[in-house]
């Protein structure tokens, strides 16, 4: 945990951020999370924020370190398991690698997430993981 003295600040700092990021100001928001990673990392919910801003602004590859910062930090962290999976299906084409995501993330949440139960198994199908459905013609 943070000092007591500098978890006021870096609570304040990741409400800016947060603002900021709410707003669009994608880079002002990576700014202002990394200064408040600095004083203190080991907060998954910021890093998991700065993962999505780093994605908003095109840096694919510190967008997934962050992600899987937050992953190691607080492993029951969900949010960055579903961020992760999007990132590496979407933007880093790896949908191998983004299943095992998808499924830890729907673990955590107790699958309750039926958009992400439905893009299990379009990722499945088409990995060759489960059997295609046969569309009938009127």
């Amino acid at each position: 945990d943070a000092p007591a003295t500098a978890a006021p600040a870096v609570a304040a700092q990741v409400a800016l951020a947060r603002v900021s990021l709410d707003a669009g100001r994608y880079d002002e928001a990576r700014q202002i999370f990394e200064k408040a990673l600095a004083a203190y990392p080991a907060n998954a919910p910021a890093l998991n924020r700065l993962g999505f801003a780093n994605r908003k602004l095109g840096r694919l590859r510190v967008a997934r370190g962050a992600y899987e910062s937050a992953i190691l930090t607080d492993p029951s962290f969900a949010d960055a398991e579903r961020n992760l999976a999007i990132l590496l299906d979407l933007y880093l084409a790896d949908p191998a690698g983004a299943v095992p995501h998808y499924e830890r993330y729907q673990t955590l949440t107790g699958g309750a997430d039926a958009q992400v139960a439905g893009w299990l198994t379009e990722l499945r199908t088409r990995l060759g993981q489960a059997p295609r459905k046969v569309e009938s013609q009127p």
